[in-house]
């Protein structure tokens, strides 16, 4: 098995920006629908002069975007990544109060605490989950907000998918299981939980779920691109706030009181 954190040491901006190519309009629109989750979580909590903090922060894209969207808040981030060359060069760029620091996810110790701290699509990369909370509960004040996104283990069109290759549907392809076209040959998603693990996860370290939004009802299923219409609205038509339903989740944290 190959070492996970080696690998991100070694991973450069290049490579995230290769990652960011959707193979079909179902990615797309499922790293939209993140996207807008995300930043309405965040906008919903976000005051002027506040610190944020970015856990496995990859290119930066998401902090330099708040950065843009959250301009006239005066906000600092700190973007934090196990890849040495790619803090490097994020901080040769000069972003105006973004800071990158090179760091383990799982140990980490920065002597300072934030009012919103992110960590998107990074959970399920872990091996050491448990310890990542630890780190996100020693750097998140009182007040704070932590925001995470994560795919989704089990949902609604997976446990179909499931079912109907039960009965031999060879015609039927998958949904849940689909492969990026990566130069990497290994899945670096080891530790994808369900909404209802997550959650458990999470109150087990003192936190609890103030907000939740799901991703679309589907995920990477090219074979539904004809028909894309009539699946987006279903998916709008269908209620938000239960994960079951979808691919992915985002969610809105604080400390428990």
């Amino acid at each position: 098995m190959i070492d996970l954190k080696k690998y991100y040491m070694k991973k450069e901006i290049d490579s995230y920006k290769n990652e960011m190519y959707y193979h079909n309009i179902t990615e797309a629109m499922n790293q939209i629908i993140r996207v807008k989750s995300i930043k309405l979580f965040f906008g919903s909590v976000v005051k002027k002069g506040y610190n944020v903090l970015d856990l496995g922060c990859g290119s930066g894209s998401d902090i330099i975007n708040f950065s843009e969207t959250f301009g006239s808040y005066n906000l600092s981030f700190i973007g934090v990544d196990l890849g040495r060359d790619l803090v490097k060069k994020l901080n040769s760029l000069k972003l105006k109060n973004i800071k990158f620091v090179n760091g383990d996810i799982e140990n980490l110790y920065l002597k300072q605490k934030f009012d919103i701290i992110t960590e998107l699509e990074v959970a399920e990369h872990l091996e050491h989950f448990d310890d990542n909370l630890e780190v996100i509960k020693k750097h998140l004040k009182l007040t704070g907000y932590l925001i995470m996104s994560c795919p989704n283990k089990r949902y609604l069109l997976k446990d179909l998918y499931a079912l109907l290759t039960k009965f031999k549907r060879s015609h039927i392809k998958t949904i849940a299981e689909h492969k990026h076209e990566q130069s990497q040959h290994f899945d670096e998603h080891i530790n994808v939980r369900s909404y209802p693990e997550f959650k458990r996860k999470l109150e087990n370290h003192g936190f609890e779920i103030v907000d939740k939004r799901r991703f679309m009802i589907h995920f990477g299923a090219k074979y539904l691109e004809p028909f894309y219409a009539i699946v987006a609205f279903v998916d709008w038509l269908l209620p938000k706030k239960i994960m079951y339903l979808g691919s992915g989740y985002v969610v809105l944290v604080r400390l428990r009181g």
